[in-house]
């Protein structure tokens, strides 16, 4: 698995994710534990 950009934000993952072919599920779960300071500004 490639590295996730720790710098961007929750959607950047989402959809990089996303391109992957990784469940919604999945994806949620990862973007709450990474952008969980960053959502904040969403």
């Amino acid at each position: 698995m490639r590295d996730k950009p720790r710098l961007a934000g929750p959607r950047t993952i989402k959809c990089s994710l996303k391109m992957q072919g990784k469940p919604e599920l999945i994806v949620n779960k990862k973007t709450a534990q990474l952008g969980d300071l960053e959502s904040n500004q969403d």
